[in-house]
């Protein structure tokens, strides 16, 4: 996953690219249908290895497989603490009240649920798979 942007500041060993954001058509540089306008964003992030200076047009990329690693890890392990919640409380509450096997299922799915996003959170398991965007290279112009 790549954007093109334009260094507009270089301090030490970070620098800031102004990032032109994709309309909602896809990226086209013409107007949407819908009257999206464009905007722009900036990013700190980390220099590169290569020299820059301002106004220089580089390509920021995002790595789409520790991205995708990441979203599957987080989305799988929130729908396993939910069926395993829930199938801990069906179980649990039908032995003690059989007539609220469902209420016990959904309870104990929504707290799984909950806890497992609290814990990812708090240990910082979602920080350490998020990936940040580096500069891959200079466009020469």
């Amino acid at each position: 996953m790549e954007e093109v942007g334009i260094i507009v500041a270089v301090d030490g060993d970070s620098c800031v690219v102004e990032l032109g954001a994709a309309d909602a058509c896809g990226g086209c540089q013409t107007r949407c249908a819908a009257g999206s306008e464009r905007i722009s964003r900036k990013l700190t992030i980390r220099k590169p290895e290569f020299e820059l200076q301002l106004g220089d047009h580089v390509v920021v990329s995002l790595s789409a497989r520790r991205t995708m690693f990441a979203a599957g890890v987080f989305y799988l392990g929130s729908l396993l603490a939910l069926f395993i919640g829930a199938s801990v409380g069906h179980f649990a509450v039908g032995r003690i009240w059989p007539s609220a096997v469902d209420f016990g299922g959904l309870s104990g799915g929504a707290l799984a649920f909950s806890l497992g996003l609290w814990a990812a959170k708090k240990w910082g398991f979602i920080e350490s798979l998020a990936s940040a965007p580096v500069i891959s290279r200079r466009l020469v112009t």
